[in-house]
């Protein structure tokens, strides 16, 4: 599913995130999508503003004020 634009937010690696899928692609037969972050996260000492997420990650899809939470 193409999920381009739309905003998120979510668990990576232990921090709270959110942002907005910027690409959403197709490698090694499974989906996966770029997040450019609205405030940048630090993993593993590094500031990240990007990053790439699995499809079937636990994030929350935020709609006209709504969220719509894709447990997959």
């Amino acid at each position: 599913m193409n999920r381009t634009d739309q905003i998120i937010h979510g668990i990576y690696c232990d921090v709270p995130y959110r942002g907005i899928i910027t690409e959403s692609f197709t490698e090694w037969g499974e989906r996966f999508h770029t997040v450019s972050l609205l405030d940048p996260i630090v993993v593993y000492n590094r500031e990240r503003n990007t990053i790439v997420i699995h499809e079937n990650s636990n994030f929350a899809l935020e709609q006209e004020g709504e969220n719509y939470y894709a447990d997959f």
